[in-house]
């Protein structure tokens, strides 16, 4: 009997030596409304106990950080121990005496036990909401300790006119320092706007407000209406890690409210005949010599802000004494910041066949100013170009046109070959070439013939693109646009590239990436609502040109690239 009651002793004296033990410290908190605190649970296990879980029961007027871990292992004369320690930090946001209620499951093996512990909290203060959206002064959301993390999308104008340039930044306003950029966004869907990008990615600043210092991520696109009527800007969203004390990481989910435009129709009265569409703010300019001998080059610029890759192609009329040919055009992106500003380049080559003054008329470039509320018309001056000669003006000299009359002529004869032996060799060499000509045809007619049969192939495609395009019918065009694309890139027809992969075989060609930009809108554009008219007749004007650009190079396309 004595020795039982001693076993049961040892067994108890052995539970509290070297069971589970859970420790809240400090033993009770006093904060104030909106104000933080830290605490922290340490729970200790021996030999081969293993905690499962842990569980904190806080009230809802609480708002609890992402715990802060930390683990260690003490081995004594064989025992081991380990101790997890678990770091919070809290925000209450209404007054009162509370209770935070910690629960930690361990394993032994064979059982599993709970082990509990209690934490007193006295806040001070009455309640404050748990949103706030006041805003400072300057237009920043104020934050506090409750909401220290806000996420906003604006606009630099609500009422825009059709294919105005607008600026649109998603903005994260933080009392704290992100610990690191957002791994992910949920970026915003652009419902009726032709798309450029701005920033490429977050970009961080700081803004000191009556509240104190206030940290603003932000990234930003530049968009361009395309119809009249309203158009709407999706929320985004995204996931961010800040802290306010060191190793308490505080996981923050943010969400922005969608916004709905306004788009004004551009008016109707007193639009110039050279109007095609653009709005912004422009210049145009003409780049010529002032005299030419067989051939010259024209060049003409557009140049402001506004949406440049829209601008309409321009054209030179008829001149006389001389033809004019369309050699090439360009655009140049000059900066993103605070609009896109740039230019688009023109060249034209022109051939005199007259020894007379050249007049080039001039240039109009029409476009909607939405600061004055009216169009604006610039025009290039006129321009005389001096011929010092032409290619049709100079005939051939003659002796008698270039020689006095009385000059001595001294002929030197050679005997020559008789006519039968010239026209055997002619009828020789001939009958090499042409058998030679045939021999080559008649190894390589398949890669003649699948070459001809590639170049009808993505021509055809390309046209009923365009025909579809302006017929409205936007599904057919793109896949027309497509198949075109595959056709001019395949050696086969049964040799399909994706949009990517042609995408790295015209920067292989090229060595430009500025095409990418085109590939991937392609990969992306909704047919759903009508509202990418202009977006895919640029992209088949983009695509001529690069087939054009492809083609004048000499560059033989291969699917092995």
């Amino acid at each position: 009997m004595m020795k039982n009651a001693l076993m049961i002793i040892f067994l108890v004296f052995a539970s509290c030596l070297y069971g589970a033990e859970l420790t809240v410290r400090p033993d009770k908190l006093e904060t104030v409304v909106a104000g933080s605190c830290i605490f922290s649970v340490e729970i200790k296990t021996s030999g081969s106990e293993i905690l499962t879980d842990i569980q904190i029961d806080a009230d809802k007027t609480f708002q609890l950080s992402m715990p802060s871990i930390s683990t260690s292992t003490i081995i004594v004369n064989g025992q081991k121990s380990s101790f997890h320690i678990y770091a919070y930090s809290i925000y209450p946001i209404s007054g009162g005496t509370y209770t935070i209620s910690v629960k930690a499951v361990v394993y032994d093996g064979k059982t599993t036990r709970n082990i509990t512990g209690t934490l007193p909290v006295f806040v001070k203060g009455d309640s404050v909401p748990l949103y706030s959206y006041d805003r400072t002064s300057s237009g920043i959301p104020v934050l506090t300790a409750i909401n220290p993390v806000k996420m906003a999308m604006t606009v630099s104008d609500p009422e825009p006119y059709v294919n105005e340039q607008l600026v649109a930044e998603l903005s994260i306003y933080s009392k704290f320092k992100l610990l690191k950029y957002p791994d992910f966004i949920y970026y915003p869907s652009f419902n009726g706007f032709w798309t450029e990008t701005g920033d490429s990615y977050f970009t961080a600043s700081q803004i000191h407000t009556e509240f104190g210092t206030v940290y603003k991520y932000s990234v930003k696109w530049i968009l361009f209406p395309v119809q009249a009527g309203t158009a709407t800007i999706g929320g985004a969203g995204t996931e961010i890690v800040i802290s306010s004390y060191p190793l308490l990481p505080r996981k923050l989910n943010l969400y922005s409210d969608s916004i709905i435009l306004f788009v004004k129709p551009l008016p109707n009265n007193c639009v110039p005949a050279s109007f095609k569409g653009s709005v912004g703010n422009y210049l145009i300019s003409m780049e010529a010599p002032r005299y030419i001998d067989s051939t010259a080059e024209i060049c003409v610029v557009v140049s402001g802000t506004g949406n440049i890759k829209g601008i309409e192609e321009i054209e030179i009329p008829e001149i006389n004494g001389a033809d004019i040919y369309f050699a090439s055009s360009e655009i140049e992106i000059e900066s993103r910041e605070p609009h896109l500003t740039g230019r688009k380049i023109y060249r034209w080559t022109i051939i005199p066949y007259s020894d007379e003054e050249i007049i080039i008329p001039p240039l109009q470039f029409s476009y909607f100013d939405p600061d004055l509320s009216s169009y604006v018309t610039s025009q290039t001056p006129v321009c005389t170009l001096g011929i010092t000669g032409c290619a049709s003006s100079s005939p051939v000299p003659s002796l008698t046109d270039t020689l006095p009359l009385n000059s001595e002529i001294s002929v030197l004869k050679f005997p020559g070959l008789p006519d039968k032996v010239l026209f055997a060799a002619f009828v020789f060499s001939a009958s090499v070439f042409t058998l030679g000509t045939a021999r080559y045809l008649a190894k390589n007619s398949k890669v003649f013939t699948r070459k001809r049969n590639r170049s009808n192939r993505y021509k055809t495609y390309l046209k009923n693109a365009i025909k579809y395009a302006h017929a409205e019918d936007y599904d057919k065009s793109f896949d027309f646009l497509k198949k075109s694309l595959q056709s001019f890139f395949s050696e086969k027809e049964s040799e399909k590239m994706s949009l990517k992969e042609i995408s790295e075989a015209v920067f292989e060609l090229t060595g430009d990436r500025s095409y990418e930009e085109i590939f991937a809108r392609l990969e992306e554009i909704d047919f759903t609502e009508k509202t990418a008219v202009k977006s895919i007749i640029y992209d088949i004007k983009a695509v001529e040109r690069l087939y054009k650009r492809i083609e004048k190079a000499g560059i033989t396309i291969s699917r092995r690239l």
